[in-house]
């Protein structure tokens, strides 16, 4: 399980072909696991900009925000 040091939360978005390995995969453990590939909103996504996506970022975001106490 690769999670960040100090961590208890991993979100995992990742691009896979399901031919083309080693492109990603479901982390066992990880709170998110999604293969943007697979989705509506970023078929079209190329491998070094998921991160820079909109849809990525709220999906890292905002499931953060609501477990961090305040």
């Amino acid at each position: 399980m690769r999670l960040p040091i100090g961590s208890g939360y991993h979100v995992n978005y990742y691009q896979s072909f399901g031919i083309i390995p080693p492109w990603g995969s479901t982390v066992p453990g990880a709170d998110v696991n999604v293969n943007v590939s697979a989705t509506f909103w970023g078929f079209l996504l190329v491998h070094i900009s998921i991160t820079t996506s909109g849809m990525v970022q709220d999906g890292i975001y905002d499931p953060l925000v609501l477990l961090v106490p305040r």
